[in-house]
């Protein structure tokens, strides 16, 4: 049996170089996988052309998450809200259809959050408030590390009240009605 190789002939996988074993960042950092990769991965193909460098977008390849729901093929948005580690796998196929794997780490540390919020507040009916300068000033969001401050507006969140007396747009509340009136954070 004897092999045969014509001009053209690539049987050399592409190499990819740029990208991090371990891509460590904080829970709630907004991560978009495919333009990070688009960005960093620098790929080089041997073939009897000689060298060739390509950018990921030329050339076929595939991004899969060991945790299904966390990394959307579509739009390579990758869903940072749960802390943790994550298995990742890019392969790259050059334009012979060789094959290269790249397994690295998404870890996502997760964030000290520290409330100075009481129970229960009491303000006097009349009296300016609203909800959302309420939660942002005393609510404190670090890093792991606290060596990072995060805003509340950095994440997505909601405040559920009552709509009779919150507005959610603006987070002011109707402060002339009297009573209890329950607001969660979410």
């Amino acid at each position: 049996l004897s092999i045969m190789c014509f001009a053209g002939c690539d049987r050399e996988s592409p190499v990819v170089t740029g990208i991090d074993s371990i891509l460590e960042l904080d829970c709630g950092t907004k991560l978009n996988l495919e333009e990070y990769l688009s960005e960093n991965a620098k790929i080089t193909d041997v073939t009897d052309e000689g060298t060739i460098e390509y950018k990921l977008s030329e050339l076929e390849h595939t991004v899969s998450c060991n945790i299904k729901d966390v990394y959307n093929t579509e739009t390579g948005e990758f869903n940072t809200e749960k802390f943790g580690e994550y298995e990742i796998e890019l392969v790259v196929k050059d334009k012979s259809h060789n094959k290269t794997k790249i397994p690295f780490t998404v870890q996502l540390n997760p964030l000290q959050i520290k409330s100075n919020i009481e129970e229960v507040v009491e303000i006097d009916c009349g009296t300016k408030f609203n909800a959302i300068e309420f939660f942002s000033n005393n609510i404190q969001i670090t890093n792991l590390a606290g060596d990072k401050d995060y805003k509340l507006d950095d994440f997505d969140y909601t405040i559920e009240a009552d709509e009779s007396i919150y507005t959610y747009q603006t987070g002011k509340v109707d402060t002339g009605k009297w009573g209890e009136h329950k607001f969660t954070l979410v």
